[in-house]
Formats: structure tokens, sequence, C-alpha cells
């Protein structure tokens, strides 16, 4: 048998009893690994010896593992350092040899946002097929293989590309990334030679939050989102902002994904900052709801005239019996065909002959729940009179009257 050693190794072992290979008691690495396709991620394997003391001059080896699945690639600045690249869907097993020790790292590797499935795909789709973004924006395409009837279909290797990585470039898992104002294409490719492309403008636009105000119960929780008016209200990624703060964080806190929690009652603002602009929003934390009075009273039914109106009063009061008029109500009809609520006016107004609940939500409390009836004032026909010969006979069309009688 026959071993190959360097030079350093083979003096160590002339100089102590013990080779440095027998040294090695435990090599280190984590024992998994998740990727997406195309993500590369470093990996850094350390020996120690039964001291427990670090080991410098070790050679490592990888084995096994399924190249369709990942890859490793070694670093050409650092021979220790090495980079699992996923090159596809699934699971597999790493086997790293170092200092006649082994160690095994499982790596699942996922589509991202890559949809599949069994067989050969015919088609490649990217969504959306167009897309806006702003300066510095990332985003995550989404991708499917298909079948000629639609159906997921099997992963097969591909490669992304902008033809003008200056305006926007893609990395290897789909991640667009702008840079300035133009329109660029972006391709994926397969090694079959599917492709598909989505065009990605770079602009800039104003971008707002998606409530003028926000109320909140003291210790509730609530998301800020934050929307782009000019480009169907598209949400904005909270992660991808400079900065959250809160005026007060005694009022309110804000966390880096724009989750805000009330802390006492007060109101204060939320700023966030991003994509070179600055916006604010204001926050009410009102006091604790100690009691709501409802009229009608919940627990019964409420009639309606098709066409009619019955008007809903709702009170949260404090423990000093005063109206917290910031309170939050969340009114919810079953059935809308039948019956609609307006929450703004609390008006309940019969729109078709039939049955379905009222539900009204508020933190801290149990829901309110009403039956509603909504029921016709009468029978109108179509015509007012009408003639007939003897043994003759005509048809007369009857439909339900609302409120005003039509």
């Amino acid at each position: 048998m026959r071993f190959q050693v360097k030079l350093s190794t083979f003096i160590l072992c002339l100089l102590a009893p013990s080779a440095v290979l027998a040294q090695v008691a435990e090599l280190q690495v984590p024992t998994s690994v998740t990727l997406v396709v195309g993500q590369r991620q470093e990996v850094l394997p350390t020996a120690y010896n039964a001291a427990g003391d670090f080991i410098s001059d070790v050679s490592f080896r990888w084995t096994g593992g399924d190249p369709t699945i990942v890859r490793v690639e070694s670093s050409p600045v650092m021979s220790d350092i090495f980079y699992l690249v996923g090159t596809g869907p699934g699971t597999t097993n790493l086997e790293l040899r170092g200092g006649g020790k082994t160690a095994t790292i499982a790596v699942t590797v996922t589509g991202g946002s890559i949809s599949v499935g069994e067989g050969v795909a015919t088609i490649l789709q990217i969504e959306p097929p167009e897309l806006q973004l702003f300066p510095f924006e990332e985003w995550q395409l989404d991708l499917r293989f298909l079948k000629d009837d639609g159906s997921l279909a099997g992963y097969s290797p591909l490669t992304w590309e902008s033809n003008r990585p200056s305006v926007a470039d893609v990395d290897q898992s789909g991640v667009v990334t702008a840079m300035t104002p133009g329109v660029v294409v972006v391709e994926a490719r397969t090694e079959s030679g599917l492709r598909d492309r989505v065009r990605v403008e770079v602009v800039e636009a104003n971008w707002t939050f998606a409530q003028a105000r926000y109320s909140l119960a003291p210790l509730e929780s609530d998301t800020l989102h934050v929307v782009v008016p000019s480009q169907d209200d598209r949400r904005l990624d909270p992660r991808q902002f400079d900065q959250w703060r809160s005026s007060n964080p005694n009022i309110v806190t804000v966390t880096p994904l724009g989750v805000v929690t009330a802390a006492s009652p007060g109101t204060t603002e939320i700023v966030a900052s991003g994509y070179g602009r600055e916006q604010r929003v204001s926050i009410t934390v009102h006091p604790q709801v100690e009691e709501i009075r409802l009229n009608p009273t919940q627990d019964r039914e409420v009639q309606v005239p098709l066409g009619g109106v019955v008007a809903f009063r709702a009170s949260a009061l404090d423990a000093a019996g005063q109206a917290i008029p910031e309170a939050v109500f969340l009114w919810d009809v079953a059935d809308t065909t039948i019956a609609t609520f307006d929450a703004d006016s609390l008006l309940l107004v019969g729109q078709n002959v039939g049955m379905t609940t009222l539900t009204m939500r508020s933190r801290g409390f149990p829901e309110a729940r009403w039956t509603v009836s909504v029921a016709a004032a009468g029978l109108i026909v179509d015509r007012s009179r009408l003639g007939l010969g003897l043994s003759a006979t005509d048809t007369l069309t009857a439909s339900f009257a609302d409120s005003l009688g039509v």
C-alpha cells in the first residue's frame, strides 16, 4: 500500500513518535446544510487532537455526493476553505476525509422559488413575466418546469443571465438585483435549450404606507405594509429598508420587519427609510378597553327589510366608563349577497331575501354574532290592471318588494 504525504508531515513523523495523521481525533464541519439552487455557502473544516487542540497541517478531501444536487469548490486563496454550491433540488451526503477521520454533511438543496414535479419538461416559465423594481431592490423570480399539458415536470440544470447587468443583474438562484434606472431582459436557460425571459424595468417611484394611520390596543402587535401606488400597490420587502424606527419607543416599538408593538397609551410616529426616501405614519395606542356596548345586543336575530337598513351602535369604554373612539372593531358578513355592512356608518343593508350572519371582533373580547334575516316588504306584480275574456288566460310576474315598495 502506498501513501502520499506532505514533506512537512514526513519531517514531523521523524521528529515525533506519533504521526500527525494519527493525532487527528475529530473533524468539525456542519452536520447539515440547506441551500437553494445556485446558492454558494462557505465551509471551513477544522481538525482537533484528543486534547482539543487545533491542528492546522491537515489535508482535506471530499468524496461522495450527487453532483446534480451539490458540487464542492475550493477557495483560490485559502486551501482549507471550500464552497458548497447547490446545483439542483434534492438531498445527498458529502464525506470529508482528513487525518484518517471522516465527517459527513447532509446537504439539502431546494428550488427556492422553483416549482418541479416529475417527468421531462418541455416548457420553462418565469413568473412574473414583467417586473418593476427600485434601484438596489432585490426580487426572487419564480420558475416552473412544465409539461405540454401544463402539469409540473422534473428539474433540469439551468443558468440565469441578464443582458444588461449594469441596469439589473441576476444570480444563479434567480434573484434579480436592480442597479440603475433602465430596462433589462433576464433569461433562464436549460442545458436542453428550454428558455424563458422576463422584462425588468428599474424605475424610481414614490412609496407609502398602506394605511394613513394605525390604532393599537396596549400590547397589541401589527405589521406595517409599505406599497408603491403607481405599481398597483405592490408591497415592498421591509427587510430591504435602511431603517425602521419609532419616534417614541415608550409608546410603540418597531422591528426591522416593520412589526409594531404597543407599549403604553399615546400617539407617536413610525419612520421608515429606504430607496432614497423617508415616510412617516401615525400610530395611536388607546387605553385598555374594559367594556364593549352593542346595540342591537348580540346573539339575537336582526330582521332587515329588503333594500332597507338597520343601524348598529358599538362603543368601547375604559375603566372609568369613558368612550375610546380609537378602539378597532372588525365586522364581517358571512354572505354579502344577502346583506352588506358599512363599518364606517355601522349600517346593515338588506340585499336579497334570505338569512346570513354578522360578526364583530375586537381584541381581548369574545366575538359578537347576530343572525340576519332579510325579508321582503311585500309582493308586487308587473301590471296594476288585467282584463280577460271568457275562458282566457294570462300570466302575471310577481317579485319581492323592498322597503320602498319597489
